[in-house]
């Protein structure tokens, strides 16, 4: 199945008519709840026996029987979360921008749904807490933060590098939270290629009141993972201090190496790890092999 605007209408034309009438509502329904759960859960979801014929071996559901699970219409291809989501995989998209694009419209879809911030079985760690350090609220704090019922996407740059005690020998620089940025209501995705220090930002709620910043790097591999852990402290001190929100929560997808990393153990806030062992745990079962693969072509595009 190739994920492109052109090919998802005949793509869905064709699973109608070839399985639409095997496909009953129940199933469908079943289909849609499984789709959640695999997010959601902190377990691994059991393949419902209504549905296990037409899922993998692995237990995924193909992406078209998701798009009748969730009722995508041909006339709302544009807008509806999922195509959004399966048509950022397009082959046709830049290797690395494409990282980006997944992730954000990831969560642009759990947002719709109502689902948390964090996934069920993602991999989250809190800094310091084996020395007792009382700096960040608990684990269970960060699992419960929820999307903004309102979260409208900004391309604008967040944060900029300005110049300061400029010589003619030496030039200092310095990042700087952007003029007028108001980030309550929007999903920071800026737009400009060389933005400094995140890819993705966000402000999470929490049900029992305050907020929380969720930054994020899609691109970290291997060779820049300990730069990206230099950027996104930075990134959070300067936010934190200029929002007034001591909360953060960072994201770090790093393509490419293994499990034995040891750059994140200098990270100085909450953060969830996305290596190649944890994205089934926080793509999900469903959405992980078109993650791996967007993983592998960016990898294979250096």
């Amino acid at each position: 199945l190739v994920h492109t605007m052109p090919s998802l209408p005949n793509v869905l034309l064709l699973v109608e008519e070839r399985m639409g009438q095997k496909l009953a509502p129940n199933d469908l329904k079943s289909a849609r709840d499984y789709v959640i759960r695999c997010i959601v859960d902190k377990d691994k979801s059991m393949v419902p026996a209504i549905i296990e014929a037409i899922s993998d071996e692995a237990g995924a559901i193909p992406p078209a029987v998701m798009c009748l699970a969730f009722e995508v219409k041909l006339d709302d291809m544009v807008h509806h979360p999922l195509l959004s989501l399966l048509n950022a995989f397009s082959i046709y998209i830049n290797p690395y921008k494409q990282l980006e694009l997944v992730s954000k419209a990831y969560d642009v879809f759990r947002q719709s749904l109502g689902l948390l911030v964090v996934p069920g079985k993602a991999n989250l760690s809190i800094p310091f807490k084996e020395k007792g350090c009382k700096q960040f609220e608990d684990e269970a704090w960060y699992r419960a933060l929820v999307f903004p019922k309102e979260m409208n996407e900004s391309q604008d740059s967040l944060i900029v590098t300005v110049q300061v005690k400029a010589t003619a020998k030496k030039k200092m620089h310095c990042k700087s939270l952007c003029t007028g940025v108001n980030m309550t209501g929007c999903y920071f995705h800026p737009s400009a290629a060389n933005h400094p220090l995140i890819d993705r930002a966000f402000v999470a709620v929490h049900p029992n009141g305050g907020n929380c910043l969720v930054l994020a790097q899609d691109k970290v591999n291997a060779t820049t993972f300990s730069k990206a852990v230099t950027d996104l402290n930075e990134a959070a001190a300067l936010l934190a201090a200029k929002t007034g929100i001591r909360d953060v929560l960072v994201v770090v997808n790093v393509i490419g190496a293994s499990d034995k990393t040891k750059s994140q153990d200098q990270l100085n806030f909450p953060y969830i790890l996305v290596r190649s062992i944890e994205v089934d745990d926080f793509y999900s079962i469903n959405f992980a092999p078109m993650v791996r693969h967007a993983r592998e072509r960016a990898l294979l595009s250096k």
